[in-house]
C-alpha cells in the first residue's frame, strides 16, 4: 500500500530528538515528528502494524478523498522540509532529510502516476483490518475485541470505496483478490470464534457487525467474480519509464536499470558456474555413463532429482517446524548470529493472505513490546489441480524448503 512508504524513514529522525541540536536540527527533528504523528494517525492500519494502538479502533480511509488528504500532508510536509537547508544541518540530520524526501516524492509518484489504488484489488483486504488485532497479545483480549468491532462496522465503507476505485485490473490480481476475500469471510465468520468464547460478555456487541462484515464481503465477493473479474483486461507490467522512475525511488539510488542488469547478468552466469560445480558430482555418482557436456542439462537433471524428495499439503508445516528447530539450533552452535531468547513462531499462513508468496515473516513492529516473531507457511489452495500441487512441491521440495526456512526465518530477515 502506497501510504506504508513513508514510516521507516520517519523513525530514525525521531530518535534524533533525544539529542542537543542547533536550531534548524531541531526544527528538522520537530516537523518530521509531527509528521510521523498525522501520518499514524491518518493510517491507523500502519500504526497498528508498527505497535502503535492508539488508533486500533479505525481504518484507512480508501476513499478518493482520502487519497487526496493524504496528498495534502505528503506535500506540506515535503514543503516544509524542503524549507530546511541542508547546510544548517547536522550529518545525521542530512542523511535523514534525503532518505525522507525521497519518500515522500515515492508516495506522490505512487498516488499520481502508479495509481495503485485504481488497479490493485489485493490493497482492499478485510483480513488485514481484523487479523493483527488478534495474533499479538498486545492488550487485554476485551479491549483488542472491541477494536475488531470497530473495524468490522467500517469494512462495508471498505468495500464501496474499492468498487469506486478499481478500474480494468490485471486478471492475475482480481483471481488472487476472490481466493483472499473468501478467507476474510472464513476468518470473521469462523476464526473470530475462539476469541469471543473466551469474552462472552462481548458476544451481543460483536455480533450485529460480525454480521454486516460478512454481508457486505460476501456481496463484494459476488461483485468481484461476476462484474469485475470479465472486465478485467489490464496489463500488471507499468512500463520501462514508471518501472525506471519506482526503481530510483525503491533503491535511493541513481543507479540505471541497464547497469543493475549487466550486474546480474554477471552474478548469474558465476551462480551457474557454481551451480554446475556443484551438481556434477551428483551427477557423475547418478548418471555414471551419462555425457557431462551439456552443463545446463547436469545442472536441471540433478535438481529435478533433489525435488523427488519433497513433502505434501499434509507434511510441509511439520517439516518446516522441524527444519526451523534444527536451523535454529545450528545457528546457536556456529555462532553466527545473537538468536534471541524469544523462539520464532512458525504458523499455517491465514488463507486471506495466500496467493503472493508461499512463506513470510512477520515480525514485531518496532513499537510492539514483547511481540512475536511469526514464519507463516501457506500449503497449496484447496482448490488446485493434483498437477499444479505436485509442481508446487517438485519447486518447494525437501530442499528449498530448508533454504526457505534460513531465508524467511533463521537468520532470516
Amino acid at each position: 500500500m502506497i501510504r506504508s512508504f513513508i514510516i521507516t524513514s520517519l523513525i530514525i529522525p525521531i530518535l534524533m530528538g533525544c539529542q542537543r541540536a542547533p536550531s534548524q536540527d531541531s526544527e528538522f527533528v520537530s516537523v518530521s515528528s509531527r509528521l510521523m504523528e498525522a501520518w499514524l494517525e491518518q493510517n491507523p492500519e500502519l500504526a497498528t502494524y508498527l505497535g502503535d494502538h492508539r488508533w486500533d479502533h479505525r481504518i484507512n480511509d480508501y476513499s478518493e478523498a482520502g487519497l487526496q488528504a493524504s496528498r495534502r500532508l505528503v506535500i506540506s510536509y515535503r514543503d516544509s522540509i524542503l524549507a530546511l537547508s541542508p547546510s544548517g544541518l547536522n550529518e545525521a540530520n542530512r542523511v535523514d532529510r534525503q532518505i525522507l524526501l525521497n519518500q515522500l516524492n515515492y508516495f506522490l509518484f505512487s498516488a499520481d502516476t502508479l495509481k495503485e489504488h485504481t488497479w490493485n484489488p489485493l490493497i482492499y483486504n478485510a483480513g488485514n483490518l481484523i487479523y493483527p488485532l488478534l495474533s499479538r497479545e498486545f492488550a487485554p483480549l476485551p479491549q483488542r475485541l472491541q477494536s475488531v468491532r470497530a473495524r468490522l462496522q467500517a469494512i462495508p465503507e471498505m468495500l464501496t470505496a474499492a468498487r469506486e476505485n478499481l478500474k480494468n485490473p490485471p486478471v492475475v490480481f482480481v483471481n488472487t483478490a476472490i481466493r483472499q476475500n473468501q478467507g476474510s469471510i472464513s476468518l470473521i465468520a469462523e476464526g473470530l470464534t475462539p476469541f469471543i468464547e473466551q469474552a462472552p460478555d462481548l458476544a451481543g456487541d460483536l455480533q450485529p457487525a460480525q454480521e454486516a462484515a460478512i454481508a457486505a464481503l460476501q456481496d463484494y465477493q459476488d461483485w468481484l467474480t461476476t462484474t469485475l473479474l470479465p472486465q478485467a483486461n489490464g496489463d500488471f507490467r507499468i512500463g520501462k519509464e514508471r518501472f525506471n522512475r519506482k526503481l530510483s525511488y525503491v533503491l535511493e539510488s541513481d543507479l540505471e536499470t541497464e547497469t543493475i542488469l549487466t550486474s546480474a547478468q554477471s552474478d548469474l552466469r558465476k551462480t551457474q558456474d557454481e551451480l554446475f560445480d556443484t551438481a556434477r558430482p551428483l551427477f557423475a555418482s547418478w548418471f555414471p555413463d551419462s555425457s557431462l557436456t551439456d552443463r545446463k542439462n547436469v545442472i536441471r537433471t540433478v535438481l529435478n532429482r533433489l525435488s523427488d524428495n519433497r513433502p505434501t499439503a499434509e507434511t510441509i508445516v511439520a517439516q518446516a517446524a522441524a527444519d526451523l528447530d534444527s536451523i535454529t539450533a545450528f545457528v546457536r552452535q556456529a555462532g553466527l548470529i545473537t538468536v534471541p531468547d524469544e523462539p520464532v513462531k512458525l504458523i499455517v499462513m491465514p488463507e486471506f493472505q495466500r496467493g503472493v508468496a508461499v512463506a513470510y515473516c512477520d515480525s514485531p513492529g518496532p513499537l510492539e513490546k514483547n511481540g512475536e516473531t511469526f514464519y507463516a507457511i501457506s500449503p497449496p489452495p484447496a482448490d488446485w489441480t493434483a498437477d499444479r500441487v505436485t509442481s508446487y512441491f517438485r519447486e518447494y521440495n525437501t530442499h528449498m524448503l530448508r533454504n526457505l526456512t534460513v531465508h524467511e526465518a533463521m537468520p532470516g530477515h
